[in-house]
């Protein structure tokens, strides 16, 4: 709206008629900011729970320079692309999750409401049941019996787990585990470093010193491990230091990187160089989000059918005991 050259007390106003509840308000006190004297930034910055310090900063900068429209249209794509990779992450580490929990309440049904119509009846045989069969229908009766427990224990364990995994440690240490790991590890660590080039690329071409764009890369709401490799260079730089030699002592970055980044800084095309490695992995986490939900499913599934096929053996056993004995 304000690239039509739309008054910016105009377009406030339309976006809080489209907004409800917080960011309705905030679009008011933006806008009566404004009106008031105030500049664009500073009405931001009365907002930090809906406008991040990297918004205030890059939309202050477009404002000294005159050319707050290239800067809101720079900030837009810049979230637009945060938000499309966020989905896709989240996307890679959800779906194996549900596959997982799908196939576990249909063995869980097997355990609790079939198995023990086979029970019943092998109860009459009055042989020795095969081993397999004896395991299969221990683990229905210790289904059924703390099934209620083991229920209350999980939505317990979830919630908890839920509230930890929001705390500064708790997602610290998730996103350690989940970049050991062998396949989510590498597209995780293929997205911070997506985040990472396209939130500092998109900063410096703002004309945001690159020491004060690494800082707001390592601030509230970054990811902790790329937030501890923008601050760590951050504090190189302001030793003295060169790029190069901070991102050498960062084990987040692959030598691709620090050989590109070295050589854009060197060039005085830092933010270029940023902003294409940021698109480079971008593509790649997408590829890699759709190679996995190609393999996971098919994987999953077939251990879901190995599963209960066991189980459905096992049941049978018996039978074919039987069977062999009368002949």
């Amino acid at each position: 709206m304000v690239t039509a050259r739309l008054p910016i007390t105009d377009a406030l106003r339309t976006l809080e008629d489209q907004f409800t509840g917080t960011l309705q308000g905030a679009a008011r006190g933006v806008r009566e900011g404004v009106e008031s004297g105030a500049g664009l930034a500073a009405s931001f910055a009365r907002y930090p729970l809906v406008f991040d310090p990297l918004y205030v900063q890059l939309v202050r900068v477009g404002e000294t320079a005159g050319v707050l429209p290239d800067v809101l249209n720079r900030l837009a794509g810049y979230l637009e692309r945060a938000a499309a990779l966020r989905r896709r992450v989240r996307l890679a580490l959800v779906y194996p999750a549900v596959v997982l929990v799908v196939a576990g309440g249909a063995v869980g049904f097997l355990l609790a409401f079939v198995v023990p119509t086979f029970a019943a009846m092998f109860a009459d045989f009055g042989a020795e049941l095969p081993g397999p069969t004896r395991f299969v229908l221990a683990a229905s009766q210790a289904l059924i019996t703390g099934g209620p427990w083991l229920i209350a224990a999980g939505m317990g364990l979830a919630v908890a787990g839920q509230r930890w995994a929001r705390t500064p440690a708790g997602d610290r240490t998730i996103e350690g585990l989940l970049l050991r790991l062998p396949v989510l590890g590498p597209l995780l660590r293929g997205a911070l470093i997506a985040r990472f080039c396209r939130t500092v690329g998109t900063l410096v071409r703002g004309g945001v010193p690159l020491v004060e764009a690494l800082d707001l890369a390592a601030g509230p709401g970054a990811p902790p491990r790329s937030a501890d490799a923008a601050q760590a260079l951050a504090d190189g730089l302001r030793k003295g230091g060169r790029l190069r030699d901070s991102l050498l002592r960062e084990s987040l970055f692959p030598p691709l990187v620090i050989q590109l980044l070295s050589a854009g800084e060197e060039a005085a095309r830092l933010d270029d160089v940023l902003l294409i490695l940021a698109a480079k992995y971008e593509e790649e986490t997408d590829g890699a989000v759709d190679a996995l939900a190609a393999i996971v499913e098919p994987v999953l599934i077939v251990l879901l059918g190995l599963v209960v096929g066991g189980i459905l053996v096992a049941m049978y056993l018996p039978m074919f005991d039987l069977a062999s004995t009368v002949h």
